[in-house]
């Protein structure tokens, strides 16, 4: 069965991919001193772009960028047409054809190059004409993304993958094909001793496996290519195409950071060899992942990049005061803590002010400037001085924190609604994913978000710009389906609920201005 053949019969999940964002992207690019295109004015490619929900997110948010995707599949390819047509965006094109076929006078040059889940599930001379494309399409200052399985950590997926296609061989259904390869992974781990070392990685991979879809599963784990490398292989392929490795898409994953003093010192004896020191870290991490940017090899990359970098950037943060009661205005230790429960200590005035006043307005970004300003006044209004030496303290601290990801640096800043409005809009692209039944939304910003309820997602969709507030809350009692005992109480507490409702929506980015 051809490939184009098996994702025409079951096409793969619809998801956004946050780490392939044309922000993210340059942002890292100048992290590392490459001049990359800015992402509202660029131009990215695709290879094996699905039904494209991932290039039309960034459509929605960039209508002045364009966006080229490919896939084999013809179905894939007409959904994203149909969809592309429903939301109108003029400034993404799809084509149906197989990557081999694709060459520089067909494609011309693009700013950033993606492909997400392509690299390890093709066959070697369908790797190698990729690389090519990467090199000959790439703009000289552009940034690539390439996703791929990575050993050491994927020999325990392998393993799972050698027993789920030996029991599921004979199996043709889909959902059989994943149901039978969870049967047998769940038969081996409680036939093994709980404490039994296999016992614990078959587990694994068999939670992991409930988690997902079956679509993509059957893609994933049960297709008849799916090969892993080391990072070094990676890099050593990628060299031979004149393209050299820039860093992780998560630019914190390759840090130090967390490893003991001991680990840290032994690998800082490796010196200058970053190939050689990354390749430790996934050893140590036993890393089964990576999402990698590459660049032209000719590109002078700065490792070691300097704070006033960051006047360079928007910032933000999710980070608040642990104890609204803790002064920012001296030296004492105060505690921040971001949405996913991440954490750090600060004592530098300056720096702690600058960190509660992104919290203050997240999901949005400040430029380094007016961040310094903000800050700069409020500590002013307690009699606190800022001098020239803070303010390069600042920028450090911010540089340090955007490594280790917990602080994000941006190019650009999509526009979203500063509050909520009379006749509030949400995101047209979320209206879609909730019209489409995809589990999640993808807010202004990237985040991909799981609505709490259906409630939630009747919000968004009636938040069209064509109702107020107290429609939405009429439509939707006449929609929902309560007891008629509840439905009194429901009525009149809907209109706040509705309001509460519409404040999350603003606070997460996807209400628009």
């Amino acid at each position: 069965m051809s490939e184009s053949f098996i994702y025409d019969e079951v096409p793969y999940p619809s998801f956004t991919f946050p780490q392939t964002r044309p922000d993210r992207l340059s942002t890292i690019g100048k992290h590392f001193g490459i001049e990359t295109a800015l992402p509202d004015g660029c131009r990215m490619l695709e290879l094996g772009c699905g039904d494209g929900t991932n290039l039309l997110s960034f459509a929605y948010c960039h209508p002045n960028s364009k966006f080229v995707g490919f896939d084999l599949s013809k179905v894939h390819i007409d959904d994203a047409d149909k969809a592309k047509a429903k939301l109108g965006l003029e400034n993404a094109r799809f084509e149906c054809a197989d990557v081999t076929t694709l060459s520089k006078d067909e494609l011309g040059e693009f700013d950033f190059i993606i492909a997400h889940g392509l690299f390890s599930w093709v066959p070697d001379f369908v790797r190698d004409h990729m690389l090519r494309i990467y090199s000959e399409c790439l703009a000289p200052n552009g940034i690539g993304y390439i996703s791929y399985n990575a050993f050491p950590g994927f020999h325990i997926r392998e393993i799972a993958r050698g027993i789920m296609k030996f029991h599921t061989d004979h199996i043709d259904g889909v959902d059989e094909k994943v149901n039978q390869s969870a049967t047998i992974l769940g038969f081996i781990h409680e036939a093994l001793p709980k404490e039994h070392l296999h016992a614990k990685l078959i587990e694994r991979e068999l939670t992991e496996l409930l988690e997902r879809t079956p679509p993509n599963v059957y893609h994933d784990d049960l297709s008849d290519v799916n090969r892993a490398f080391y990072f070094h292989e990676f890099a050593s392929a990628i060299d031979e195409h004149g393209l050299q490795y820039v860093s992780e898409s998560d630019i914190s994953s390759s840090t130090v950071h967390g490893f003991s003093e001991d680990v840290r010192k032994v690998l800082n004896t490796i010196g200058t060899d970053l190939i050689r020191r990354e390749q430790y870290i996934d050893f140590i991490k036993f890393r089964r992942f990576r999402s990698s940017l590459i660049c032209h090899s000719k590109l002078n990359l700065n490792r070691e990049p300097d704070p006033t970098l960051v006047e360079a950037f928007r910032i933000s943060s999710s980070l608040k005061p642990a104890d609204v009661n803790s002064r920012l205005s001296d030296t004492s230790t105060m505690k921040f803590i971001g949405d996913k429960d991440e954490n750090v200590q600060m004592n530098h005035p300056l720096t702690k002010t600058a960190l509660a006043e992104l919290g203050k307005v997240w999901t949005k970004s400040v430029g380094f400037n007016e961040l310094f300003e903000r800050s700069r006044m409020s500590l002013a209004n307690s009699k606190v001085e800022t001098t020239e030496d803070d303010r390069r303290k600042l920028a450090t601290f911010l540089l340090q924190l955007f490594q280790v990801d917990l602080v994000h640096f941006h190019r650009f800043e999509p526009l979203m609604a500063d509050a909520v409005s009379d006749m509030p809009i949400s995101s047209a692209f979320a209206r879609w994913q909730i019209e489409h039944k995809c589990v999640a939304v993808t807010t202004m910003t990237g985040m991909n978000l799981e609505p709490e309820s259906d409630l939630v997602k009747l919000v968004i969709e009636l938040a069209d710009g064509s109702r107020d507030k107290q429609t939405i809350a009429t439509e939707i009692f006449a929609a929902v389906d309560v007891p008629q005992d509840q439905r009194e109480d429901f009525e009149e507490k809907l209109p706040s609920i509705v309001d509460s409702c519409l404040e999350e929506l603003l606070r997460a980015g996807l209400l628009i201005a």
